[in-house]
């Protein structure tokens, strides 16, 4: 009787260790996948700060022909920077970003003269961030000179983190 007694509460301890680790592994995951999110969200926003403050000009991502058309999801405007001092001689170097397949990726164009690139000049396809689930959001105000960043990134259990920023363009910017 003392047998059958131990083992039914020995089975109760181990089930309740066991239930209790299974338990701190679900939340040690969660707080793991949280924060790659948290990194990816603020690393998107960061990097495309860095590229709006270096900027020598930004303008409507339309200036360049079927941009809009080929990147559907772009953020609706283009960074130019100049460099003459480029040793490949790309003096000239212009910047966007769209999301594809829940990723947000840079894309550029490097060009030797002042003419604009066509869409289908633009390449790299750096990823940026993952986990995005929109840039809808995203947009420069002309008038005032200001970037609007709103990304909104999406985990596996469909918990949704927003992440928003705005940015006075030092730079010329135009429609």
């Amino acid at each position: 009787m003392e047998l059958i007694l131990y083992i039914a509460i020995g089975s109760i301890i181990v089930l309740a260790m066991f239930s209790m680790m299974n338990f701190t592994i679900r939340v040690y995951k969660r707080g793991q996948n949280e924060d790659e999110i948290l990194l990816h969200g603020r690393h998107a926003i960061e990097y495309i700060k860095k590229e709006i403050k270096s900027a020598d000009k930004i303008f409507s991502s339309k200036k360049i022909p079927d941009l809009d058309e080929k990147y559907e999801d772009n953020i609706g405007f283009v960074i130019f920077r100049f460099d003459p001092d480029d040793p490949r001689g790309y003096k000239y170097n212009y910047v966007t970003f769209y999301r594809e397949d829940n990723k947000l990726v840079r894309i550029a164009a490097n060009r030797t003269n002042e003419t604009l690139p066509r869409a289908s000049s633009f390449g790299g396809f750096n990823t940026v961030a993952e986990y995005v689930a929109s840039i809808r959001d995203t947009y420069i105000d002309f008038e005032t000179k200001t970037v609007y960043l709103n990304f909104i990134l999406c985990d596996d259990l469909a918990r949704e983190y927003e992440f928003q920023s705005i940015i006075g363009a030092r730079c010329p910017v135009e429609y």
